[in-house]
């Protein structure tokens, strides 16, 4: 990778990190709020829906450190991107099936899903897809 590439591969690596560790951290101290975010969807039923307000917390902060120091890089950018394409596919989901609800993704102060969520949080996605692709497809050449 070009020096211009690497610096703008890390950075982005660190904003996805920042992003993750934060709202991994604030759905971690409401977590009855969180189950709610992800009920309100209506894509689990109720005991997977407690397994994901539990685990994606803890997903979240550790990828978001592991992007963060550089470690299993290619492995947590994989799953940092299919987290988001994740919530932007549940964001469109609601809205298709008009849903007026919480996104829950910063916390739980009435984001509601909106094409502009969606949007964000697909462009998210995008970008980490494609990092993962500059990252390790193009890394060799």
């Amino acid at each position: 990778m070009g020096g211009t590439t690497q610096y703008l591969v890390r950075g982005f690596a660190w904003l996805v990190g920042l992003l993750l560790i934060y709202t991994g951290l604030l759905h971690f101290a409401n977590s009855y709020g969180f189950l709610a975010s992800i009920l309100r969807y209506r894509l689990t039923e109720l005991e997977m829906s407690k397994f994901l307000a539990m685990v994606l917390p803890i997903a979240h902060v550790v990828v978001g450190v592991f992007l963060l120091t550089n470690t299993f890089f290619r492995e947590c950018m994989i799953l940092a991107a299919s987290l988001f394409a994740l919530y932007c596919f549940a964001q469109v989901s609601a809205l298709a099936r008009g849903l007026s609800i919480d996104c829950g993704c910063y916390g739980f102060d009435h984001h509601v899903v909106s094409w502009f969520s969606a949007a964000q949080v697909g462009l998210l996605a995008v970008f980490s897809w494609m990092t993962v692709y500059t990252y390790c497809c193009r890394q060799n050449k």
